[in-house]
């Protein structure tokens, strides 16, 4: 029996397709297969809005984004809206990031300078997020933050007023920041950005495999059954990831020819 297995890279996976780049042929007549896939250790990105644009709200919460930053004074605004859509507020005051409690969420900075950047520092309480707005992202590389903050466990949030602005952020030194915040006041920005994460996740589904034997098998005792009803559904070559508790995916399937 063949299995296989992911190769490793540290980039997206370029292998489209079908499954049959991992048949087995066991007859004239008959296809056994199993594949394996380890999903990807890339962490999620997060997505805050920041906008007085009732539209803009609308769109990104369709889109699964339901995190708003407010100015301190537009509390009204943040009741508005929460009573008519499921959002969580947080508002900027004095250097940092609370929600409706009060509670400190995030530190908030405003840099204009790589000295800025080298002399930013968080409190102990704000170490979980920062969220940071490059007065000029041009002078301030988003490869310097992203190294500043490289193997820390902050999450840092840059604003972005563009998609591609974003976009920069997130792939900066191939791992980009934790997230970003979208300042911005036009629903296609909304649009645009949502697209971008639909065409990454669409990379990142693709699977990467090599070929390996199996050369011994051990009995373990008794484990998980699964039954499944609808291999009669299945064309030739596709099959059903199936896991339990391990980080590997197989794909168990045997198809008539």
């Amino acid at each position: 029996m063949d299995m296989l297995l992911p190769s490793l890279s540290l980039s997206y996976p370029k292998v489209a397709g079908k499954w049959q780049n991992c048949r087995k042929f066991l007859g004239t007549n008959r296809v056994a297969k199993m594949c394996a896939f380890t999903p990807s250790n890339s962490k999620k990105k997060t997505v805050w809005i920041w906008t007085e644009n009732k539209q803009v709200m609308t769109a990104a919460v369709e889109r699964g984004w339901n995190t708003f930053i407010f100015p301190s004074n537009r509390q009204d605004l943040a009741l508005e809206w929460s009573s008519i859509a499921v959002i969580y507020p947080l508002f900027v005051e004095e250097g940092r990031q609370i929600d409706h409690e009060h509670k400190s969420v995030a530190a908030f900075a405003e840099i204009s300078s790589p000295q800025q950047l080298e002399q930013f520092q968080i409190s102990e309480e704000q170490a979980d997020k920062v969220v940071v707005n490059l007065l000029d992202w041009q002078v301030i590389p988003a490869e310097n933050i992203v190294a500043d903050f490289q193997g820390t466990q902050t999450t840092v949030l840059v604003v972005s007023k563009t998609q591609s602005e974003a976009q920069v952020f997130l792939e900066a030194l191939e791992h980009g920041l934790g997230g970003v915040v979208m300042k911005v006041e036009d629903v296609g920005a909304i649009l645009e950005l949502k697209g971008y994460f639909d065409r990454r996740r669409d990379v990142d589904s693709l699977l990467n495999l090599t070929k390996a034997i199996i050369s011994h098998i051990q009995v373990t005792g008794m484990g998980d059954r699964v039954c499944v009803d609808i291999c009669s559904l299945m064309r030739p070559g596709e099959g059903l990831l199936v896991c339990s508790f391990c980080p590997v995916y197989f794909c168990l399937s045997t198809i008539c020819k």
